[in-house]
């Protein structure tokens, strides 16, 4: 009976037993399905650590009681563990990492190496110290040791590492003691905890690349932005939208900025958007220079390497740095820089591009992760920065372009002026214009400065641009011409401001100058403006005019400047207008006068080369005419002798007496008609050279002409150096001339000058050889000069490119190499002063031009001087 109550009383406990390792297996994997639900709901990755919260309190519901519990996953090289644990009271606390080669840690390491599915620790003592050490010197660890010694809660003396491992790290259970269903509970918990981290990945990858996604379309709204820019001005839009996608990316920063960098002055232009404590944005701008403060320094350097800034702003360091900044021009709100200087610890970060870079401030330290999308908007924000300057450039040229197309109206325009009156159409005209260079004005004028009469003449505009006529105005007519003369004598600009009563005054001026006929005519409204701002911009002539309601810019009076400079040059081409008018009619009656004047000279040299040939055509006539008063004399006495003979014989003539008498009266009129007809062609010659070319060509026996004038110039010489019965002339002339050559077509009186001139020239040449001489011979006989014989040739040929050539050459002392060049010169002559009008060899230059042809000479000290005339022939049908 004992038996059977002891064997069912065993059987009841091992029942009993059954259910309650039933029972707790139920609660295990009760415990289990609340992690693995907690694990199919979490929805995002951040949700992890609430995870490990609730495998922390299912662990309590088991009946343990841990310290800390959580996961710890390795890197892939095992050399660092990333931790998820919840404190003793099962909150949860951020990530951190630790080393998985420090403290106590490398053990955990080395079992995961070996492959151990469970590993139990025990620590205390000085190996525990040194562990709590080592996690205090950790961020996120040692804030929560640190918070934990505040509350007053002491860290345990003795541990119990318990450690389940799965494939990516292990779990963690800390308890106060040994677990006596450790290798049940942990063992279960671990691949459960596996497919929990699995589904934390997949997570962390979908979000991942949902922020990716983010980050992608807020770049590309902000690269939009940037094509979508069509005038610089746009650059502040960017700006603004750049800060709200970095908003929306919901960045661990506190106030983000761009910086613009001066190479230069070191100067930085900021943007800077910052959120106040209310929650309200706020863009700051400003300059202020990168050398006041060790971080802006550090930036400056960094830009210029293009290299990446990290710097903590901390102590002093941040106070002065919030102190320059409240004193700059950097327009940063007073409750900003009070915030953040009040701060024990501020992050700094700058990513640079090309003409700067984006920039922000953080509390806490930044992740890697916002770095990196920081540094891409910085990317993007270049291209925006670099379609700004293209814009800013393309609008430099635009302007430019207007102006110079503003500027080259206004040349145009004074370039057709002819006369004063016309300024009056150039006022609307510079009207017009700077409202095309979008200058803000209400009126302007042109003031021309007069210092000869010390008159200002004014040519002012209506409100509509309209002229409203000339004011003459003295230097002291009013204080405005007293300052606006003055200013312009110093190339300045001036400056004037007028109230109402003052604009009044100076209407009532013009209209008692008959210039306006009344007020609100030139005012265009009823009522005067109540302020004008008036500007004079000095140009070379006088001042340009600029009435505005306001102040201008820097921008704008440079405008005007450029307009006034164009002015100038413009109105320069008109006063250089009016004086060459003038000078072309002074110029027209100096050329007259130099015309008549020059036909004198012609003639001169004409009557002095025909006075030339007198003596000798003289000479030439005197020849014939000797002949024909012989030969006349002689008929006339043998006609006496047959009259005698007649009347002597009476019935009985002598009839071959009568016809031998008749027979030399006949022959002698045939002389006397030789002759007559000589002087005839000679005379003929003569008034041919005398009297104007007809320009008419003719075939011509070129052999025959040179040798008239040949003889003409040498008689001519000889009849004009006789001094009483004594020749001082003396020189010898030949000819050779080609027989077979052909007849020229040529102007024969023409051609006749020029052999005259130079074998004129030649005659002189050779004259004054042999009087020098003759005065050598005085002092010193030489050979040489006793043997010298003036001599001149004249040798006519056929060149081998179908030329007539004619060389006139003399054995004189040649022509100096220094004057080679000016003997065809007009006006050059080194005959004394009233013996040569220097025109002779400049016009046989033109005549043997004007025939097609070559005049040049050769000519040195031992050989004399040689004219060659080179004359075309006919061409061959």
């Amino acid at each position: 009976m004992q038996s059977n109550q002891f064997e069912l009383t065993a059987k009841l406990a091992q029942k009993e037993a059954e259910i309650e390792e039933l029972k707790r297996f139920l609660e295990i994997e009760a415990a289990l399905e609340k992690v693995r639900s907690r694990t199919m709901a979490m929805q995002h990755s951040d949700e992890l650590s609430a995870a490990a919260a609730e495998l922390f309190k299912q662990i309590q519901l088991l009946g343990i009681e841990p310290w800390s519990c959580g996961f710890n996953i390795f890197s892939d090289n095992h050399k660092t563990i990333t931790q998820w644990v919840s404190t003793g009271d099962g909150r949860p606390i951020p990530s951190f990492e630790t080393s998985a080669t420090e403290d106590v840690f490398v053990q955990f390491t080395d079992a995961a190496k070996r492959g151990e599915p469970l590993y139990v620790a025990e620590i205390a003592g000085e190996e525990l110290v040194a562990s709590y050490k080592y996690l205090s010197s950790l961020p996120v660890a040692g804030e929560v040791i640190r918070e934990l010694k505040a509350s007053g809660i002491e860290l345990p003396t003795y541990q119990i590492f318990n450690l389940a491992f799965f494939k990516q790290g292990y779990l963690m259970f800390i308890t106060y003691e040994l677990v006596d269903d450790f290798h049940l509970i942990f063992k279960r918990f671990a691949p459960v905890f596996e497919q929990t981290y699995t589904r934390f990945l997949d997570l962390q990858k979908a979000e991942a690349q949902a922020r990716e996604a983010k980050i992608e379309a807020s770049l590309e709204r902000l690269r939009t932005q940037a094509m979508a820019m069509r005038h610089s001005d746009d650059l502040i839009k960017s700006t603004t939208i750049l800060f709200e996608e970095l908003e929306k990316l919901e960045l661990h920063i506190e106030r983000s900025g761009i910086g613009i960098f001066d190479m230069e002055t070191r100067d930085c232009e900021l943007w800077s958007m910052a959120v106040s404590k209310e929650g309200e944005k706020e863009l700051a701008t400003g300059i202020t220079s990168m050398t006041v403060h060790p971080m802006l320094t550090t930036t400056f350097d960094a830009w210029l390497a293009q290299e990446p800034v990290s710097y903590t702003l901390e102590g002093q360091d941040l106070e002065d740095y919030y102190n320059l900044i409240s004193k700059g021009d950097f327009h940063l709100s007073q409750e900003i820089i009070e915030s953040s200087s009040a701060l024990p610890k501020e992050y700094y970060e700058y990513t640079p591009f090309s003409a700067g870079g984006v920039y922000f401030f953080s509390e806490t330290k930044p992740l890697e992760s916002d770095k990196q999308v920081i540094r891409r908007f910085a990317e993007v924000f270049h291209l925006t920065y670099t379609r700004y300057e293209d814009l800013q450039k393309a609008e430099a040229r635009a302007q430019e372009a207007i102006k110079q197309t503003s500027l080259e109206r206004v040349r145009g325009e004074i370039a057709s002026m002819r006369s004063k009156e016309d300024l009056n159409r150039i006022i609307p005209l510079i009207w017009n214009e700077l409202k095309s260079l979008e200058v803000p004005f209400i009126r302007c004028g042109i003031f021309i400065v007069n210092e000869e009469m010390q008159h200002v003449e004014v040519y002012l505009s209506s409100s509509d641009g309209q002229a409203v006529g000339a004011l003459d105005l003295a230097f002291d007519s009013n204080d405005l011409t007293v300052n606006v003369v003055g200013a312009w004598r110093k190339k300045k600009v001036y400056h004037q401001h007028w109230n109402q009563e003052e604009f009044v005054s100076w209407i009532n001026l013009m209209i008692k100058e008959g210039r306006v006929k009344n007020q609100k005519t030139y005012q265009g409204t009823n009522e005067a403006p109540k302020s004008l701002d008036l500007y004079f911009i000095p140009f070379t002539q006088g001042m340009l005019y600029v009435g505005s309601t306001g102040a201008l810019k820097i921008e704008d009076i440079d405008l005007v400047r450029a307009l006034a400079d164009s002015f100038a040059i413009a109105y320069a081409r008109y006063d250089d207008f009016v004086k060459l008018e003038k000078a072309k009619e002074s110029i027209e009656q100096t050329l007259s006068e130099l015309k008549a004047t020059q036909k004198q000279l012609i003639q001169s040299e004409k009557m002095a080369s025909l006075g030339e040939l007198t003596a000798g055509i003289a000479h030439e006539i005197q020849n014939p005419l000797n002949f024909v008063n012989n030969f006349s004399d002689v008929s006339g006495e043998l006609l006496e002798e047959i009259k005698e003979e007649r009347r002597k014989s009476k019935g009985d003539r002598n009839e071959a007496l009568e016809d031998e008498i008749l027979l030399d009266i006949e022959q002698n009129l045939q002389k006397i008609n030789h002759h007559g007809q000589r002087a005839s062609s000679i005379v003929k010659g003569m008034l041919e050279h005398s009297r104007s070319s007809s320009g008419k060509k003719e075939l011509t026996d070129i052999n025959a002409l040179a040798d008239e004038y040949l003889r003409l110039a040498y008689h001519g010489l000889r009849a004009k150096d006789r001094n009483g019965s004594t020749l001082r002339f003396n020189a010898d002339f030949l000819t050779a001339f080609d027989s077979n050559l052909p007849q020229v077509e040529i102007i024969p009186q023409d051609i006749g000058r020029v052999f005259l001139n130079l074998i004129n020239n030649a005659f002189q040449a050779v004259q004054g050889e042999a009087e020098r001489r003759k005065a050598l011979r005085q002092s010193s006989v030489s050979e040489r000069d006793l043997n010298y014989k003036p001599m001149v040739s004249i040798t006519t040929t056929l060149t081998v490119n179908n030329q007539l050539l004619i060389a006139i050459k003399d054995n004189g002392s040649g022509i100096p190499d220094s004057i080679k060049d000016k003997v065809f010169q007009p006006f050059f002559t080194t005959k004394e002063t009233g013996k040569g009008t220097g025109l002779g060899l400049s016009l046989a230059y033109d005549i043997v031009k004007a025939h097609g042809g070559e005049l040049n000479l050769e000519s040195n000290k031992e050989a004399g001087t040689t004219f060659n005339v080179s004359l075309p022939l006919p061409k061959r049908e």
